[in-house]
């Protein structure tokens, strides 16, 4: 990925609805690599993490908002100056280690939320 994280994956589309991989409190900001961004910050247990979309042409949620998984919360576009082309930059933060999405689903391993611990429902 081009922007500060070996984690990221930059994901080909133009114009498709943004929507959150889990729920959380949203900030929208804006700047000059990421263009137009939404960070979904939560926890799981006692593990934060966070979600990060960059490059949107249009954001439909507000900061301090809560979404939730599933969530529409803009469109895909190609702002910013850190891009070649219209894609979706996606961003999965922790400071602890994570579960991933395995192979063969995708080219290499990227991380998840958490949906459950104890068998009780988080976020």
């Amino acid at each position: 990925s081009h922007y500060l994280s070996k984690g990221a994956i930059d994901i080909g589309v133009l114009s498709k609805p943004v929507v959150a991989v889990h729920s959380g409190i949203v900030t929208v900001g804006e700047d000059s690599c990421l263009g137009k961004f939404i960070k979904i910050a939560s926890t799981c247990g006692s593990t934060q993490f966070s979600t990060l979309y960059g490059h949107l042409g249009s954001v439909s949620v507000k900061n301090g908002q809560r979404v939730t998984l599933g969530q529409t919360m803009g469109i895909s576009n190609n702002t910013g100056s850190c891009t070649d082309g219209p894609h979706l930059h996606f961003e999965f933060l922790t400071p602890e280690s994570i579960p991933t999405v395995q192979k063969p689903y995708l080219i290499r391993n990227i991380p998840v939320g958490c949906c459950y611990e104890n068998g009780i429902a988080c976020n």
